[in-house]
């Protein structure tokens, strides 16, 4: 089967992700969303401690090589101006602090492994 994006719920994990504060080095309850995430959708992480309170996921689909990683940051700036953190849509553009940097990107990888997993996993 050909792995589609679900793009209701790329849309959803993005407006979640926004709506959730993580100006550095705060980014622990967006981890736990995305862990929890990450484990529904049948890959489990593993976290790599970076301090106390502060860690990166590492999660798995298929196995051998090549190893394609894919990489991001949940983390912003804090608000300031018109960088409002909440998600909010105008003509079909997501805004809200980290829609384009960097959570679009975690949310659209995220999309994309479910979206492989649920077509049975990477080819061979």
């Amino acid at each position: 089967m050909e792995p589609r994006i679900d793009d209701e719920y790329l849309i959803d994990l993005l407006t979640d992700l926004v709506n959730i504060h993580s100006v550095f080095p705060e980014e622990k309850n967006i981890m736990l969303l995305l862990e929890e995430e990450l484990k529904r959708i049948g890959l489990p992480p593993k976290r790599i401690p970076v301090t106390k309170e502060r860690w990166n996921l590492l999660s798995r689909i298929g196995s051998g090589s090549p190893i394609f990683c894919l990489n991001a940051h949940t983390d912003t700036v804090p608000p300031s101006g018109k960088s409002l953190p909440t998600a909010r849509v105008v003509d079909d553009v997501m805004y809200g602090l980290g829609a384009a940097d960097d959570k679009s990107s975690v949310a659209a990888m995220v999309a994309a492994v479910k979206a492989v997993a649920e077509a049975g996993g990477p080819p061979s």
